[in-house]
C-alpha cells in the first residue's frame, strides 16, 4: 500500500510538473510573438510616416517659388533625416578597461559633476541677474530725476529701453527659475546626498 501511495505521488506530481512546464513555454511562446507584432507595428508605422513625410517635403519643394524656399525645405528635410537616425548614447559599448561597477560608478561620478557644474551656473547667472537688477533700477531712478531736463523722446526712448530691460531680466529669472527646477529634479533622480 506505501508503494502504490508512492507511486501515485511520483506519477501526480510528474503530471503537474508537466504541466506547468508546458503552460510556461506557451506563455514565453505568446509573449514573444506579442514582442515581435509590437516591433513589427512600430517599424510599419515608422515607415508610413517617412514616407507621408518624404511626400510632404517632395510637395512643398515643387510649390516652392525662390530657390531660398527650396533650400528652406531641404534643410528642414534633412534635419527630419537626422533627427530620425538611430543616434543614441551608446553607454555601456565603449567601457574602455572599465568593467560593470566600476563603469557605472563613473558614469554617476560625471553625471554629478555634470550637476555641480550646471548648479555654478546658475549661481553666477543669479549674481549676473541680481547686479543688472540693481543697474536697472539706478536707471529708472536717474531717469525720474532728470525728467524735467529731457525732450519727450528721449524720455520715451530711455523708458522703452527700459522697460525692455526689465522684460529681458524677468526673461531671465524665469529662465533661471525653470534651470533651478530641472538642477533639482535631476538631483532628486541621482539620489545625491549633496
Amino acid at each position: 500500500m506505501k508503494n502504490f501511495k508512492s507511486i501515485l505521488f511520483a506519477v501526480l506530481l510528474v503530471a503537474f510538473v508537466g504541466n506547468t512546464v508546458q503552460a510556461q513555454e506557451k506563455t514565453k511562446d505568446v509573449r514573444k510573438e506579442a514582442s515581435n507584432k509590437k516591433i513589427e507595428n512600430n517599424i510599419n508605422a515608422d515607415a508610413a510616416q517617412d514616407a507621408k513625410m518624404q511626400e510632404m517635403f517632395k510637395k512643398a519643394k515643387a510649390e516652392a517659388t525662390t530657390a531660398e524656399e527650396r533650400a528652406m525645405i531641404e534643410k528642414k528635410r534633412i534635419a527630419y533625416e537626422q533627427s530620425r537616425a538611430n543616434n543614441g548614447k551608446a553607454y555601456g559599448k565603449n567601457k574602455g578597461e572599465l568593467e560593470g561597477k566600476e563603469f557605472g560608478q563613473e558614469r554617476a561620478a560625471l553625471s554629478k559633476k555634470k550637476l555641480y557644474e550646471a548648479y555654478n551656473e546658475t549661481r553666477a547667472a543669479e549674481a549676473t541677474i541680481n547686479e543688472s537688477s540693481v543697474r536697472i533700477k539706478m536707471a529708472r531712478e536717474r531717469l525720474e530725476a532728470n525728467k524735467s531736463t529731457m525732450t519727450a523722446d528721449e524720455l520715451a526712448s530711455k523708458e522703452a529701453k527700459i522697460s525692455t530691460a526689465e522684460k529681458e531680466l524677468k526673461d531671465a529669472r524665469q529662465a533661471l527659475e525653470n534651470q533651478r527646477k530641472l538642477i533639482k529634479e535631476k538631483h532628486e533622480s541621482l539620489g545625491s546626498d549633496n
